[in-house]
């Protein structure tokens, strides 16, 4: 590992948000739903971009806590040895506050959303928060 501290860039990059573009694979889900339930909604752009905003920032934070839980495994592998939490030095009340605002950014987009985005985004939280901390 190098003798660098990570700065705010390091900790935006292990979010992997530019991996938000696999959220895409969202709307064919979307359309079916319409399709077989109806638009239930006023304003269904703003349930949708809702939608995005929560599984984008859950699966940012899913990202943060991998990185970190996974990098000493990631030195030794020939590609991930190159990843920001190998390379760089991050701490761990960085990484819970990040974490957790993402969780919370999520959550609230589907409680904002619906109650029934927001019980979907609870369980899916759940069962990753018990895989992560509790196995």
């Amino acid at each position: 590992m190098t003798n660098n501290k990570a700065t705010f860039a390091d900790y935006l990059k292990i979010t992997r948000l530019d991996h938000g573009t696999k959220q895409v694979f969202i709307i064919p889900g979307i359309f079916f739903a319409y399709l077989l339930r109806g638009i239930h909604v006023s304003n269904p752009l703003s349930h949708i971009l809702l939608g995005f905003l929560c599984a984008t920032a859950i699966a940012s934070a899913n990202y943060v806590i991998n990185e970190w839980f996974d990098r000493e495994f990631d030195k030794f592998h020939p590609t991930k040895f190159k990843r920001t939490a190998v390379q760089r030095i991050l701490t761990g009340k960085a990484i819970a506050f990040e974490w957790s605002l993402l969780v919370g950014i999520g959550l609230l987009a589907a409680y904002l959303s619906s109650k029934l985005m927001f019980i979907v985004a609870c369980i899916f939280f759940y069962k990753v928060f018990f895989i992560i901390f509790l196995h």
